[in-house]
């Protein structure tokens, strides 16, 4: 616990969250989409006067999305970029890249999302084809 807030208050990414890596024009950034990772990005999305929803905006990547979401993946990992820079990281030539790691970055968070939810709730095993 006194490791995690001496890491916040240095703006040090804790090591150990899962991430995604993407490169754009050439830099490698990592993408960061856990829970803690998107509220936190909500709230600092909201401070520059965006309106974001993750809940939202996740399920549904339209072009107005991506670099919403795209932006909230970055601020654990690199918070020195604002969300006016991480516009400028989105053109044609990228967009459909970014989309799917930021995808991919939301597996990486949940890795056994789905697996284990089935064993829990004692779903009967699926019935022989044969």
């Amino acid at each position: 616990m006194a490791t995690r807030k001496l890491a916040e208050a240095n703006h040090t990414p804790n090591p150990t969250l899962p991430f995604t890596e993407i490169e754009i024009l050439g830099k490698t950034y990592k993408m960061c989409l856990n829970f803690r990772a998107m509220a936190r990005a909500d709230a600092w999305l909201r401070e520059q006067g965006v309106v974001s929803n993750m809940v939202r905006m996740l399920p549904n990547m339209t072009f107005e999305a991506i670099p919403i979401v795209l932006a909230a993946s970055l601020a654990t990992f690199h918070p020195e970029l604002k969300f006016a820079d991480v516009v400028g990281l989105v053109d044609y030539d990228n967009v459909w890249e970014i989309r799917d790691k930021l995808y991919d970055a939301w597996v990486a968070a949940f890795p056994t999302r789905g697996k284990d939810e089935a064993k829990d709730k004692g779903n009967p095993p699926k019935p022989d084809p044969s």
